[in-house]
């Protein structure tokens, strides 16, 4: 066919010519009739090789935010394109150049990936404000083409920096924490107490923005001021409320006694004393006092201390003068039982009191002493061997010598402690004998005990156990016959701890 040369004179061929590109390379022949480089791989027939004509790449622009004083970031600013070049041959300048800056803002680093996404690293000085730049992509034929990359810059704002208020001790100290903060949309250069108003303690702040108080001081309210400032000189004065309060120096101490007659009938009285000891001073020290009527006897006491920082003596006999710790917020309860006359008088008057220890004061010496009087003419006539409780266990004596056991509702005594003063719960008759079983409980502590009294009329008072509803509580008994052919019974009340 034709091969569609520019004239008979002139065999360059036309840019329509059917030779275009149909040709079989030969790797021997690598220049045409003009010494143009022939295709490698699809060159025309002929002498003659028709260069391609070149054509200008394409670039356009991504706008871009920073904010003042930002620390630089890379982004992508633009995307550029060239049909005969591959992306990455393309040049790409900033205002003529590699790098550029107006009005504070900087576009450097300029680089293009295969895909033609053009990064480049743009950083807003403090005090810059928008700019507009001018991008440019070069082929290597020397044709460009031209954008406007938008910068917009946000205004620098202050730093984030707040705490709670504070409260302690005069002389004391203690490390309080920002309650937001300290944070920046640039950074922090400096935090700084820049002012203590009426506090006269010590007073540092560390760079996360910790202060630290010492030896607080004077008594009452206080406003320091911590000041953040970023690398733009931006401020921020927080406020740090601060309240010393004055270091206590006395000791509330209460005491309060109560009786109880639910025994009275066979002959003994119970009092319970609870101590306590609202501060804010703890008592190291203190004194429990308590003297006894004459016409009691027997009487003997235990004391069981509530609260860490609470102890006194685990028991004893007679009239109490006892030593007691008491910690702020903590106590002590005394259980004391008594035996009445055979013939009690019209009624008994029985007064305790607590005592600060020296150096101590306590501001409410009101509360210091608790008195209770308890009618007894009801009890006239003498006592009866009766069990005391609605729920009474009635056994027979069997033969003496033989150890028994009885086990006891765990879970009905622990609902019936519900507080320090003793409840009887329970009793268990044999013969002309009797055992009485109370209750009670302290804090989240719940204990039991038996008290027993004999055919002759005389009490045995058992110690105070632990217990819970898991628990396993028995009753064991055995009986002696005396001199006198009467029974007598040996008892106790075993606990053993549920899982």
């Amino acid at each position: 066919g034709d091969p569609l040369f520019i004239s008979a004179s002139d065999l360059h061929l036309t840019a329509t010519s059917p030779a275009i590109n149909a040709g079989t390379p030969l790797a021997s022949v690598t220049i045409d009739i003009d010494g143009d480089p022939r295709s490698a791989t699809a060159p025309e027939i002929g002498a003659d090789e028709l260069a391609n004509p070149n054509t200008p790449p394409s670039i356009t622009a991504s706008p871009t935010t920073r904010t003042e004083g930002n620390a630089g970031a890379v982004s992508t600013i633009a995307t550029a394109t060239d049909a005969e070049d591959a992306e990455t041959a393309l040049a790409v300048t900033v205002n003529g150049g590699a790098s550029a800056t107006v009005n504070g803002v900087a576009v450097g680093g300029i680089a293009i990936d295969a895909s033609g996404a053009v990064t480049a690293s743009v950083t807003a000085a403090c005090l810059a404000t928008s700019a507009n730049f001018t991008l440019r992509a070069t082929d290597t034929g020397g044709l460009f083409a031209e954008a406007t990359l938008a910068v917009t810059v946000l205004p620098n704002t202050a730093p984030t920096l707040s705490y709670g208020a504070v409260s302690l001790l005069a002389g004391a100290g203690t490390a309080v924490n920002p309650a937001t903060g300290p944070s920046d949309s640039g950074s922090v250069q400096s935090i700084v107490v820049q002012s203590t108003g009426t506090y006269t303690g010590g007073a540092t702040v560390a760079p996360t923005g910790i202060v630290t108080l010492s030896n607080a001081g004077p008594v009452g309210s206080h406003t320091l001021v911590i000041r953040a400032t970023d690398n733009c000189g931006a401020v921020t004065n927080a406020n740090l409320g601060v309240t010393v309060g004055a270091v206590p120096t006395d000791a509330d101490l209460s005491i309060v006694k109560t009786s109880s007659l639910s025994l009275a009938a066979s002959g003994l009285i119970q009092y319970t004393l609870q101590v306590g000891n609202a501060g804010p001073l703890g008592a190291i020290g203190a004194v429990v006092a308590d003297t006894f009527p004459a016409s009691l006897s027997g009487v003997t006491w235990t004391c069981t201390p509530s609260g860490a920082g609470a102890s006194c003596p685990a028991n004893g006999s007679g009239n109490i003068n006892a030593q007691v710790d008491l910690a702020n917020g903590t106590g002590v309860v005394f259980a004391i039982t008594a035996q009445l006359p055979a013939t009690p008088p019209v009624s008994i008057v029985n007064t305790a009191t607590v005592t600060a220890p020296v150096g101590t004061p306590d501001p409410n010496p009101a509360n210091n002493t608790s008195t209770v009087t308890d009618a007894l003419a009801l009890f006239a006539n003498g006592f009866e061997p009766l069990a005391p409780t609605p729920d009474v266990l009635r056994i027979e004596p069997a033969t003496p010598g033989l150890v028994q056991r009885l086990a006891l509702p765990a879970s009905r005594l622990a609902d019936l402690a519900v507080g320090a003063q003793a409840i009887e719960a329970l009793s268990i008759v044999v013969g002309d004998n009797f055992v009485v079983l109370q209750v009670r409980r302290i804090g989240e502590r719940i204990e039991l005990r038996g008290l027993q009294r004999d055919t002759y009329g005389r009490w045995t008072i058992g110690e105070w156990q632990a217990f819970d509803a898991r628990a396993l509580v028995d009753f064991e008994w055995s009986t002696i016959v005396g001199s006198d052919q009467r029974t007598v019974l040996q008892s106790r009340i075993q606990v053993t701890r549920g899982n």
